[in-house]
């Protein structure tokens, strides 16, 4: 195959268990080794790279999660309502915008303008929804908050670890109903990983993982890379920061 033309005549073994690092100038083949061939042969290898995970334009932290019906839940078993209410999806949504909480402006000649929905402010919900509390906070609060806040709000709560996850990744400064599409390549590659903390035994690639990372993220980043592969997993690297290089098996 043509994109695995800088890859002929060599053969190559990969430990199992550890952490392997593959690095080298641009255009030596590491991509196309780790993310190309290598899942060729070995169709089970999970491949973690920077793109947008598969999710529709309405996603957001929350619904990537899975935590989503957790917290409708919360707020009707708190006001005695219908958990439908609290879906921008469902009864919740703002009948203007649809859920979205922008209207967009078709330009004949131009790129559609969006701006905010002046019904719902931008939030997406029925503004008669809003008047329903969860702990002093209506549904629109609550998207608002930080994970980092999220943690102590949801005390007690069973999805709590989740947000320990995120923290450990460095990602306390997302919010909950932060939209998916406005992450950015490396936050959506360690929001990839928290999905991993749990396997044993698989082969996991991460593709340049340090793009766009301060050094203090790094270090958050080894220590998780470090659980997985305690966890019995086989991680291969593609990467050229140094910290990360150094830690390699």
């Amino acid at each position: 195959m043509s994109f695995f033309h800088n890859l002929k005549d060599f053969s190559i073994d990969i430990p199992k268990g550890i952490l392997t690092v593959l690095t080298g100038v641009a255009g030596s083949g590491k991509s196309s080794l780790a993310t190309g061939l290598l899942p060729l042969s070995y169709p089970d290898v999970t491949v973690i790279d920077q793109s947008l995970p598969a999710a529709s334009y309405r996603s957001n932290l929350l619904t990537y999660l899975d935590l989503s019906d957790e917290v409708r839940r919360l707020f009707a078993r708190a006001n005695k309502v219908s958990d439908k209410l609290f879906s921008r999806n469902s009864e919740g949504s703002c009948p203007n915008c649809k859920g979205l909480g922008i209207e967009k402006i078709e330009m004949a000649f131009m790129d559609d303008i969006e701006q905010v929905c002046e019904l719902c402010d931008g939030s997406g919900y029925d503004p008669k929804v809003l008047e329903f509390y969860y702990r002093k906070k209506n549904i629109a609060e609550i998207m608002e908050i930080p994970v980092s806040e999220a943690i102590s709000f949801f005390s007690g709560e069973n999805f709590r670890s989740s947000f320990e996850i995120l923290i450990e990744l460095g990602l306390e400064y997302l919010t909950l109903g932060q939209r998916m599409d406005s992450f950015s390549g490396g936050e959506r590659q360690r929001l990839k990983l928290t999905r991993e903390l749990s396997s044993t035994g698989k082969i996991i690639v991460l593709d340049e993982p340090s793009n766009g990372l301060h050094l203090q993220d790094i270090k958050k980043l080894l220590k998780f890379l470090d659980k997985l592969v305690n966890n019995g997993n086989t991680l291969i690297v593609i990467e050229h920061q140094l910290d990360i290089v150094a830690k390699a098996d």
